[in-house]
């Protein structure tokens, strides 16, 4: 497999590990990992409240839903204003006394909006992140782990952005586990919507779900991008990537499809994103399965102003099917209008969406945006399994003062060793062969330079008790 600096994977992995101290000897027993989510798009709002009061301490310090101890526990803010330092010092300090239930004992958090130190000719730079991180905010992260299995590779690359918009970006940390040679790498990341948003609202020719899916793809390979280049996408490593994905629902001929969906589950468009790049066979994957969009939660367009109760966008399309006149000669195509129109005003009022069906624009029907997304090659995914002790995400609607509803997931990640495995493919990649449809998408996805997302920083701050 090619690399980039000329370097080999297996030697790129080896300087890793051997700068960290560690073995780097192939596990032969399985391992396992309790992993914990929190995603959140605080929505440019100071108005903490229960979130950094109750929320995110009871996220950091109860135990997994069976009652043992936490390997790792994520946090990504978005469009966050709120300064995570503090609290999360005073969680460290407070662990030192009492250890916490989830058994995590080291901090790590980042801000993508802190650079390295630039020459004075770059002093704008600075004074442009202020006002972001002051006004709009940005995106955060806290990465937990129990230092006693992992140790952090300290590295201040793990940055990326999308577009001018430094809201815009991905930032990660990585971890090695000590014992065996195995890596997690954890990412929150806030999507652009602009492109988005402009092919939902003024649909091209060849229709708006193509084009969604075009644009949608030029991020997903963009990230992967820099995963190669940072020499991330090896067969030892499951990168992580959460946080607002700014998937959308969009109407098809009628028929509500979500974008992300329809991107990881079209095998041309998949194919066309890993194209002509050095990593192994593999793809993007949820750790959720959603056999339709039906099933899936709802964490965005709602209500500021008050918490509400939680939905699915099946309850919310259903009510247009029970509204629609079966006997009708001509049945009228659904959109993003006449399914609002069909829902009851206090059923809408109770779901958190006040707004007026006939002025919510396309890009602002209720969609899942807050969600886990993970890479990994298929000779390492196929030998994953994935349990959800609650069956998947849970909502917290009751939580307002944005237009997002906080989400959290756990999951316990097993993994067995290369030496069992069985050569059967969960989600067979198809990038083996490449046909002229995913190069002609290849083409389409790859016109936007990686250029943008080349600024760097020292932007983490570490505590560990």
């Amino acid at each position: 497999m090619q690399c980039f600096n000329d370097s080999s994977e297996e030697e790129s992995m080896s300087d890793c590990t051997e700068s960290l101290g560690l073995q780097t000897m192939p596990f032969d027993k399985p391992l396992d990992f309790r992993l914990r989510f929190l995603n959140f798009n605080m929505a440019n709002n100071l108005r903490e409240g229960d979130f950094q009061a109750e929320l995110m301490p009871n996220f950091l310090a109860d135990p997994f839903s069976d009652g043992e101890v936490l390997d790792a526990a994520f946090i990504t803010l978005t469009e966050t204003r709120m300064h995570m330092q503090p609290a999360l010092r005073r969680y460290t300090g407070q662990w030192r006394e009492v250890p916490p239930d989830s058994g995590l004992d080291s901090l790590v958090w980042r801000n993508a909006l802190r650079p390295k130190k630039q020459g004075w000719w770059r002093w704008w730079l600075c004074c442009k992140a202020n006002v972001v991180e002051q006004i709009s905010g940005n995106v955060k992260t806290a990465l937990a782990f129990a230092g006693s299995r992992f140790i952090e590779e300290e590295r201040d690359d793990l940055l990326g952005h999308f577009t001018q918009n430094p809201e815009k970006a991905f930032v990660g940390t990585s971890l090695f586990t000590k014992s065996v040679d195995f890596r997690l790498c954890f990412f929150g990341a806030h999507f652009p919507m602009q492109k988005l948003q402009a092919v939902l609202l003024n649909p091209p020719i060849e229709g708006a779900l193509l084009a969604a899916k075009v644009e949608y793809a030029k991020v997903l390979r963009k990230v992967l991008r820099r995963f190669v280049r940072w020499n991330l996408a090896d067969d030892r490593t499951v990168l992580f990537l959460q946080g607002d994905l700014n998937s959308r629902t969009i109407f098809d001929d009628g028929v509500a499809k979500d974008v992300l969906q329809e991107v990881l589950n079209d095998t041309e468009f998949l194919a066309a994103i890993n194209l002509e790049l050095p990593l192994p066979l593999g793809r993007w994957r949820e750790i959720v399965p959603f056999e339709s969009i039906r099933e899936m939660p709802v964490t965005y367009k709602l209500t500021q102003t008050t918490g509400s109760v939680p939905m699915t966008l099946g309850d919310l399309l259903s009510a247009r099917e029970k509204a629609c006149d079966p006997s009708a000669p001509v049945r009228q195509k659904s959109n993003h209008t006449n399914v609002l129109e069909s829902v009851g005003t206090s059923q809408r009022r109770e779901w958190g969406l006040t707004g007026d069906p006939q002025k919510v624009r396309a890009s602002h029907f209720p969609a899942f945006t807050d969600r886990v997304l993970y890479w990994a090659p298929d000779s390492l995914d196929r030998r994953m399994t994935w349990e959800l002790p609650h069956k998947g995400y849970r909502v917290l609607s009751e939580i307002a003062g944005s237009d997002h509803r906080p989400v959290t997931l756990e999951v316990h990640l097993k993994v067995e060793p290369a030496s069992r495995d069985i050569g059967v493919e969960r989600h067979a990649s198809p990038i083996s062969a490449f046909s002229v449809v995913s190069q002609s998408i290849a083409t389409m996805i790859s016109g936007d330079s990686d250029s943008e997302c080349d600024e760097q920083g020292d932007l983490t701050r570490r505590a560990t008790v």
